[in-house]
């Protein structure tokens, strides 16, 4: 009963640890997301810059926020290819605890059935010992 329960805790642990992890990746990827796209509308503002030219000087301060905005979603992509490798390695533990739950049930229920063969055997044979 003990490796049972401790099993069935593992498996909660390893469940609760899998959605922390994979939460921090939605929030992570959804960061980047938001980066890229302050990306986009920069370069957006870049090219009409450049077909105006009372906003030429506006393009010194756009390159230097893409460049800034460039290595802070370089670094952010690094860290969703890390969570992205933590989720995987969580997911593994807990199909692992999660199998050997479940070969513990299976088992538990394999000693069931034999104790049950076993008492409707001695009951059969009891039986034919009464009768003779």
């Amino acid at each position: 009963m003990a490796k049972e329960k401790l099993l069935g805790r593992l498996h909660r642990i390893r469940e609760l640890r899998l959605r922390a992890e994979a939460a921090d990746l939605r929030a992570r990827a959804h960061a980047l997301s938001q980066v890229e796209a302050s990306l986009e509308r920069a370069r957006s503002a870049a090219a009409k810059s450049i077909e105006l030219p009372r906003h030429l000087h506006e393009l010194g301060v756009l390159g230097e926020f893409r460049l800034a905005h460039r290595r802070i979603a370089d670094e952010m992509g690094r860290q969703v290819n890390e969570n992205s490798e933590k989720v995987a390695l969580a997911r593994k533990l807990a199909e692992a605890a999660s199998d050997a739950c479940k070969q513990v049930s299976r088992e538990k229920e394999a000693l069931r059935e034999r104790a049950a063969e076993n008492e409707t055997e001695h009951y059969f044979g009891w039986k034919r010992g009464a009768r003779q």
